[in-house]
């Protein structure tokens, strides 16, 4: 544990790069293609689905599923669904890299939270924020981090392992 203190976590930064609540009917021409993207994103949807592929594995997004996209993953997706599909959204960097916290923490790439309250209502905070004000800009930047402390936290009850990692000090 001290290693992930000392190492990651007091060094952990995020700097948000866009986000919002965003709503798709079923013959909106929505859709990534397959890249690998420099930014990490959340996706947690709301109501309705749609497809996403990740490092080769596919899913079938449903509400209640929350998404953690590490950047540099090769992933895609595009909309199913006959009802449309609402769902937030968030793309951010993370520092150090998400791809540690991916190694270290054995992340899951979707988790399912039922609409989890909760999630629900950091994702709607986040949205709130007005980018032209300093506090809102904090305010994102701290719904982001607890976003991530939720995923983390949530991700564990579904047998998520703290990867062995080398505790020397440089």
């Amino acid at each position: 544990m001290e290693y992930i203190y000392d190492v990651w976590l007091s060094n952990l930064n995020v700097v948000i790069n866009n986000g919002r609540f965003a709503k798709f009917s079923p013959d909106a021409n929505w859709g990534i293609d397959s890249n690998r993207f420099k930014q990490s994103k959340f996706y947690f949807v709301t109501k309705g689905g749609f497809e996403i592929t990740i490092e080769g594995k596919e899913y079938t997004a449903q509400a209640g599923d929350w998404f953690f996209v590490p950047a540099n993953a090769l992933h895609s997706c595009k909309n199913n669904t006959v009802t449309g599909f609402e769902k937030y959204w968030i793309h951010f960097d993370l520092y150090p890299t998400d791809t540690d916290l991916f190694s270290l923490f054995g992340l899951p790439y979707v988790i399912h939270t039922k609409n989890d309250r909760k999630t629900l209502a950091l994702f709607k905070r986040f949205t709130n924020a007005d980018t032209n004000k300093v506090t809102d800009i904090l305010e994102a930047k701290a719904c982001t981090l607890q976003l991530l402390s939720r995923y983390i936290l949530l991700a564990q009850t579904q047998s998520v392992e703290i990867k062995s990692t080398n505790e020397e000090r440089i």
